[in-house]
């Protein structure tokens, strides 16, 4: 798709009461790569100095599939959430096919990535990540609580579809180790012991960071819901925040850093020990207390995060080597050496699950009743 063909699809069948103004007699386009998948036209009518949409566009019409699936997670949480989500969370207004490729037109949203307050904050970075967890924690599960999650007992097919499912998939494309593999054995029979007790299941985003949450004074808009679900294990959204929030904020790559930072980073943000391993525990104390997830539920929560994460890095990494883009991770000894199709078998969250076997007595939250609640927005 080009520039010219989406202009003239736009001003030949202008959706005025969609986009809730006369049609324009001119559109400037600037356009922004995201990611490999999709881009981002920002729709200037009439030479304005600021963009009033955004057009969304997958490169090919091969991941048109993707971006109907985002949006359908999108328009479904605003008809079942209440007024707080619905205003949270952006909503196309016009959806059409241009050449081959569908197109998603959405308000233009003012507002700064939240990320800026841990590479811009003056003082501590500590107080920084702090604040960021304070404001997504808050969002997100007022906007969980609105979705009305009611603790039941896993049927049999949710017990497949979110817990044996992933296993079995990490499995099939992960270069376990014998220890990982043992892991994954207790997991499983952990999962299957606790699933009589209720369990709530909410909504996930599924990629929960900073860089997704825009502010504008006090108004917040969470944003790219490309690996969102609508229903999910509870907590997924939290453990994947304090991963980010620390990773940032200390400079790590989001893909293709040092496997010895992300163990590093692992330690500090789950591990008993650090200050920020407390502020974790205490965000998830929180949650789990919110959601009313029963506390021996949460180290099979914590692992199970660590499974999905898995499964969703493989097939993201995999996507993208087939178009040319590939990431591998790095490693300051040998630990990452060998051809790509091996490195995607041992990406960083198969990584990080080995760690976790081998210090799961550290785990802070091991104890999830004691843990107490103090990050409070």
């Amino acid at each position: 798709m080009v520039l010219p063909q989406l202009r003239a699809a736009l001003l030949s069948s202008w959706p005025e009461e969609r986009l809730r103004t006369p049609k324009p007699r001119d559109l400037d386009l600037l356009v922004q790569a995201t990611g490999v998948g999709k881009v981002c036209c920002y729709v200037f009518p009439d030479h304005a100095s600021e963009p009033r949409w955004v057009a969304k566009a997958p490169r090919s019409p091969v991941d048109n599939a993707v971006l109907l699936r985002e949006y359908g997670l999108v328009q479904a949480l605003r008809c079942r959430g209440g007024d707080f989500l619905r205003a949270t969370v952006p909503g196309p207004v016009w959806m059409t096919s241009i050449a081959g490729h569908l197109v998603v037109i959405e308000p233009y949203l003012r507002g700064s990535p939240m990320d800026e307050l841990l590479v811009s904050a003056a003082g501590p970075r500590e107080r920084a990540g702090r604040r960021c967890l304070e404001v997504g924690l808050e969002w997100l599960l007022r906007s969980q609580l609105e979705l009305h999650p009611e603790p039941l007992p896993l049927t049999e097919a949710q017990v497949g579809r979110y817990v044996l499912g992933p296993i079995r998939k990490l499995r099939a494309t992960a270069q376990l180790l014998p220890r990982e593999s043992a892991f994954l054995d207790r997991l499983e029979a952990r999962a299957l012991h606790l699933a009589a007790r209720p369990l709530p299941l909410v909504f996930n985003h599924g990629d929960f960071q900073p860089a997704n949450i825009l502010l504008d004074g006090p108004a917040i808009q969470v944003i790219d819901w490309e690996f969102g679900e609508l229903l999910a294990l509870p907590l997924m959204d939290v453990f994947g925040m304090l991963m980010r929030v620390y990773a940032r904020s200390h400079g790590h790559e989001e893909i293709d850093g040092y496997l010895e930072d992300y163990l590093a980073a692992f330690d500090a943000v789950f591990l008993a020990g650090s200050p920020f391993a407390t502020l974790s525990a205490d965000c998830v104390a929180r949650a789990l207390r919110a959601l009313q997830v029963d506390p021996d539920w949460v180290p099979v929560l914590f692992a199970l995060f660590l499974v999905n994460e898995a499964n969703k890095y493989h097939a993201f990494l995999s996507r993208r080597a087939e178009r040319g883009y590939v990431y591998l991770l790095r490693s300051h000894g040998r630990h990452t050496q060998g051809p790509t199709a091996a490195q995607l078998a041992r990406q960083k969250y198969v990584w990080l699950l080995g760690h976790l076997a081998s210090r799961e007595e550290r785990l802070i939250f091991r104890d999830s009743a004691a843990m107490p609640e103090a990050c409070a927005a």
